[in-house]
């Protein structure tokens, strides 16, 4: 019984692979082609023919044998990667996804007097996960968001930045001597939405400015940070995240005209 079972599950293994089907085919067209140099040796005339049946059924069958399990085999693998990115998170723009918000800036003078106190546009980007089955690997984890700028017909970026994620804790929130680098990436579960900061409107020098961790470093400044400078009319705008199993690019275009920003959605 152990010996019959061990050759069933032999006989299956060979029957499964495809290059079962593949050498039968080689070693048919091969005998095949005996027949075409000469008649071997002790083949009459009269069996010609059935060598060259038996041979044909032969080549027939291997060669079904071995296109049937690469078939098979590539059914299988398709479902599987439908699976796989079935599981997979599937961050998309929210609706609408580049929008303005107004934020309060407040800075005063070494004497207490208040030297700015308004309203400032803030451009941002909304995103979502909304995976089409809640599986654990659907969540997506430790995305970072990646901004760069190009102008109006240009081709590489002027300025590249870390994004920032507007839901994360403030850096002043941490001491001079602590780590940031958790502020740069973030989750999303199942429906849960993120905003990355695109860049904002000065209300002390009215020019635009790229947004992200780094101006609270020039909170002195009130915000204004000289290398995030935007001067050009136009912008193209593009937001790539990556994390675990996610990269996916997005690409918006923006400009400012009367202190106000003007943005179309991303593609």
């Amino acid at each position: 019984m152990k010996q019959y079972n061990s050759l069933n599950s032999m006989f299956k293994k060979l029957w499964g692979s495809e290059w079962t089907g593949a050498v039968g085919a080689v070693v048919s067209c091969i005998w095949e082609a005996f027949l075409l140099i000469g008649p071997p040796i002790g083949i009459g005339r009269q069996e010609q023919r059935s060598y060259l049946v038996w041979g044909g059924i032969a080549l027939v069958l291997c060669s079904a044998q071995s296109f049937s399990v690469l078939r098979r085999k590539n059914r299988d693998l398709g479902r599987q990667l439908s699976e796989i990115n079935e599981a997979k998170p599937r961050i998309k723009p929210k609706e609408p996804a580049v929008h303005c918000k107004m934020v309060f800036h407040a800075f005063k003078d070494g004497n207490g007097v208040t030297v700015f106190g308004a309203e400032v546009p803030f451009l941002r980007i909304g995103f979502h996960n909304d995976p089409p089955k809640p599986f654990p690997s659907s969540i997506a984890k430790n995305v970072r968001a990646y901004v760069d700028f190009f102008p109006k017909g240009e081709i590489v970026p002027t300025l590249q930045i870390d994004g920032r994620w507007s839901e994360s804790s403030q850096p002043p929130a941490y001491s001079e001597f602590e780590s940031k680098a958790s502020l740069l990436e973030t989750s999303f579960g199942f429906g849960e939405s993120r905003t990355v900061d695109i860049a904002y409107i000065s209300g002390t020098d009215k020019k635009c400015y790229a947004w992200n961790n780094d101006n609270y470093a020039h909170f002195n400044e009130q915000y204004v940070t000289p290398e995030h400078l935007l001067s050009a009319d136009n912008y193209e705008v593009r937001v790539r995240l990556r994390g675990e199993f996610v990269d996916e690019t997005f690409k918006f275009t923006f400009n400012v005209k009367n202190e106000v920003f003007e943005f179309t959605q991303p593609s």
